[in-house]
């Protein structure tokens, strides 16, 4: 991924979920919600994030959090990207 073509965004993961879901941003978080149907368990849950981040034709890797719920997405630029996030640079 090329830095030019591509932006960060903070997420937090909600683990254990009942299936894969993007829940949109949160204020009071700060950061854009996920639900993903998987443990928090040896990277379980990092590992079906970036699935359904495929599964939703976006291209990204985790910067930070790798242990966290909280976590720093590099996400390569896109449409279908710009349409789930605001790039914050």
């Amino acid at each position: 991924m090329e830095r030019t073509n591509s932006f960060k965004v903070k997420i937090f993961i909600k683990t254990q979920a009942k299936r894969n879901e993007f829940l949109g941003y949160d204020n009071e978080k700060g950061a854009y919600i996920f639900k993903i149907n998987c443990p928090a368990f040896e990277g379980k849950a990092n590992k079906e994030l970036l699935k359904f981040l495929k599964e939703l034709k976006i291209n990204a890797k985790i910067l930070q959090g790798e242990t966290s719920h909280f976590k720093v997405l590099l996400v390569e630029n896109s449409e279908k990207a710009a349409s789930l996030f605001v790039p914050t640079h």
